[in-house]
């Protein structure tokens, strides 16, 4: 079944969006985000995504009260955000995420085994964060020695088999997914989700046609583009 996966961005305890990750152009759609989750919940989603922005920016402790709340409603919880070690995928796991979100680690091929032998593969998303071909790390602000999909081998030979794949470029910006990156990670045995760009229910469709699992959606559906429960007909069609 195809999922559609709302993303709640944390920043100093509000629900903001950024446009191409980028802190300084910043939205701010609320200031719980139990309530936000929890309007997600009702409206049919099944996983939240969920990233502690202050933490990938290095800008404060882990929001773990707001994990905390969101880990109590009935739903898969997966949480990002400064994930590096796992002293920090245990705080997330301890405070409540059902599984933890590793990207900056997808670059560093002996701390994510150390990762996998900490908390399980079946604990752990990657990351594929790419802009102009390059694999992001440090929330967006480096790019890595590796390339995407190398990343993407070495995580999978590791026991991870879930993944989302992040067009930078289009992250925020509704103006629709990047297919031919999405292409390059289809039909690999993997569960992979698409991030980015996504504005449109017709963007939806076009990502469900290439046989992925699903699909990060964030402004979109804050700006009221379409509901969620619209976004879950189209696609089960």
């Amino acid at each position: 079944m195809f999922e559609i996966i709302p993303a709640i961005d944390l920043s100093a305890g509000r629900v903001v969006r950024l446009s191409q990750g980028d802190a300084r152009r910043s939205t701010v759609y609320g200031d719980d985000a139990v309530a936000v989750g929890r309007r997600w919940v009702r409206s049919g989603a099944r996983r939240l995504h969920v990233v502690d922005l202050d933490a990938a920016f290095g800008l404060g402790a882990v929001a773990r009260g707001v994990i905390s709340g969101l880990g109590s409603l009935d739903v898969a919880l997966q949480v990002g955000g400064g994930i590096r070690d796992i002293g920090s995928a245990v705080a997330r796991l301890e405070a409540g995420a059902t599984d933890v979100v590793a990207g900056s680690l997808l670059a560093a091929p002996e701390r994510l085994a150390a990762l996998v032998a900490g908390v399980g593969a079946d604990r752990i998303v990657g990351a594929i964060d790419v802009c102009r071909g390059g694999l992001q790390i440090a929330g967006w602000r480096q790019k890595a020695a590796i390339r995407p999909m190398e990343a993407f081998e070495i995580a999978r030979s590791l026991g991870i088999s879930r993944f989302f794949v992040t067009a930078v470029e289009r992250d925020g910006t509704e103006q629709g997914p990047n297919l031919s990156l999405l292409r390059r990670f289809r039909n690999r045995g993997c569960t992979v989700w698409a991030s980015g760009g996504i504005g449109r229910l017709e963007h939806l469709i076009a990502v469900a046609s290439l046989g992925l699992d699903g699909a990060i959606v964030g402004r979109a559906l804050y700006e009221g583009r379409f509901s969620l429960e619209e976004a879950l007909r189209v696609v089960a069609c």
